[in-house]
């Protein structure tokens, strides 16, 4: 490696060392998470469940809310994983929302004033 890549890397390094320092100080964004958890359901994804996870723990955002709907699994399945993934990973105060158990052509389902009037308050 030449002096002047060397150069370039450790300029490139900086940068990316920077940038990153300036993104984690940028306040928290806050979202609300509309999921349909079938973790331990047989043959379905897992998927729901592990970006509540990695949601929950980002320093980039802060969940005001969980709604659980149906689709990896009808809600009758989704409702209890989601239930147990915000009571016991999410941060505290989070609550999860029950939500629509079948699509609605676009109208709000009867809770989602309820869900969204406390939390995004905050």
């Amino acid at each position: 490696m030449t002096a002047t890549m060397r150069i370039l890397a450790v300029a490139a390094l900086v940068a990316i060392v920077h940038a990153r320092g300036v993104i984690a100080q940028a306040p928290p964004l806050p979202v609300w998470i509309d999921t349909d958890p079938a973790v331990g359901v047989a043959d379905r994804d897992v998927d729901d469940g592990f970006a509540l996870l990695q949601a929950f723990h980002s320093p980039e955002i802060v969940v005001r809310g969980v709604s659980v709907v149906f689709g990896n699994a009808p809600l009758a399945q989704a409702w209890p994983i989601g239930l147990r993934i915000v009571g016991r990973f999410g941060p505290p105060g989070v609550r999860a929302y029950r939500g629509a158990a079948k699509a609605s052509a676009g109208r709000p389902t009867p809770a989602a004033p309820e869900m969204l009037r406390d939390p995004l308050r905050s």
